[in-house]
């Protein structure tokens, strides 16, 4: 008899390790599909049959991204021939449009056999329109309304936009960024959560590398600008991105914002009024939005400010380096220390100073507790003997019980008026 080659008998093994659950041929898909309406909802479909009835049905999905791993349970009646669908709310679960999902099915019947599926991965998108599109690098534009001048003139923007990002910050874009380019305001709100407002004109979904903006031929110079700064949300998030903690946000918003361009005259105009008035936040506070909406044009331009002086005085490298190390989870005044020498509150008095600003006021003086006096060791310290009284009279119930306790602490108290 003739020997297989060994080659034929480890490609059958590795075929064998490969698709195990197909291997035991109790449980067989006959239809496996979805299909996606946005952005109301996904409908995913399965029919499966087995010798026994399958009794329990699991649809995993993940979008990508995402470490999240999602699971749903579709109703159907045990049986040997199943067919159950499930409608995932993209509504009421938020899913930006150009996001790539991947799901497959775990079936399992009475007899103990179960099937996962093949991943299958498809991207979810927003099919109400006709999409042009253009690619370089990383970078994926699409957009629907204006010529074809239009949308290179916008993927050039990008691609010096990224370009500046690694110059001036030293921070690379190394995953795919999808910009989606909406031609009106009306249109970009029906791409989103109704929680966005009608000011609204550009957001990053910067854990998918999704960008979302409006963007119209006639405001093509302000869409540059609202890229860039975008982009730029994407580029910090994939440099710095941690299970731990988040990069401070003025230091995101400001590199936004000084990728941009120069200073508009809104934010040069409320920078330089919060110093002449001595109304400065303070660099803590910006690590969050501040509540009045009235104050919102002054957080961008100091954060503008703070990141100005960090490249125009430490440089590309230290930027790079900062990022790097907020990458490893660390707090912002440990990173700033490492990096830069300086706390977080050193950074804010050499920013300030740099302005021509007034110092930051300095809090109050703190309360502390009034110090207890010390007993030196081998006896009491003078004027003690009330105190010696007190703890007779706490601890001696407890250690010689109640009456004989009462009489010695009676007793205490006698002697020491007497000395008194």
């Amino acid at each position: 008899m003739k020997r297989l080659p060994l080659v034929i008998i480890l490609l059958v093994l590795s075929l064998t390790w490969i698709f195990p659950a197909q291997a035991q041929g109790e449980i067989t898909v006959t239809q496996d599909s979805y299909l996606t309406s946005f952005p109301t909802q996904v409908k995913f479909t399965l029919e499966a049959r087995s010798s026994s009835d399958i009794v329990r049905i699991t649809l995993v999905y993940q979008l990508a991204g995402e470490a999240a791993v999602n699971t749903a349970y579709p109703e159907f009646q045990p049986s040997k021939e199943i067919k159950t669908e499930y409608v995932w709310n993209t509504k009421k679960s938020y899913v930006p449009p150009g996001v790539e999902v991947e799901y497959y099915w775990r079936i399992e019947d009475a007899a103990g056999h179960t099937l996962k599926t093949p991943p299958k991965s498809f991207v979810y998108a927003d099919t109400r329109y006709t999409w042009q599109q253009l690619s370089r690098g990383k970078l994926v534009l699409s957009w629907y309304r204006g010529s074809q001048d239009f949308g290179q003139a916008l993927l050039d923007a990008a691609a010096k936009g990224l370009e500046q990002i690694d110059r001036e910050a030293g921070i690379k874009v190394e995953r795919t960024v999808k910009i989606f380019v909406y031609g009106s305001q009306a249109d970009l709100l029906g791409a989103l959560e109704p929680r966005h407002s009608e000011w609204t004109g550009g957001v990053s979904f910067s854990e998918m590398g999704i960008i979302l903006l409006d963007i119209s031929e006639g405001r093509l110079s302000w869409g540059k600008r609202a890229l860039v700064h975008e982009l730029t949300h994407v580029a910090v998030h994939q440099a710095t991105d941690n299970p731990y903690g988040e990069v401070p946000r003025w230091l995101n918003e400001g590199l936004a914002m000084y990728m941009e361009g120069d200073l508009e005259s809104p934010y040069a105009s409320a920078l330089n009024q919060a110093i002449k008035e001595n109304r400065l936040f303070s660099l803590r506070s910006l690590s969050s939005y501040p509540g009045d909406p009235r104050q919102v044009t002054l957080y961008y331009a100091e954060s503008y400010s703070v990141v100005k002086y960090l490249i125009d005085n430490f440089g590309r490298e230290k930027m790079a380096q900062l990022m790097a190390t907020f990458k490893e989870g660390t707090t912002q005044d440990t990173a700033l220390t490492q990096v830069l020498g300086l706390s977080t509150d050193g950074l804010d008095a050499q920013w300030r100073q740099s302005l021509g600003a007034k110092p930051k006021a300095s809090p109050g003086p703190t309360r502390s507790a009034t110090p207890s006096p010390t007993v030196p060791v081998g006896g009491l310290a003078p004027g003690s003997r009330q105190g010696l009284v007190i703890l007779l009279c706490l601890f001696l119930p407890i250690i010689g019980g109640g009456l004989l306790a009462v009489a010695l602490g009676a007793g205490a108290l006698y002697f020491s008026r007497r000395k008194a």
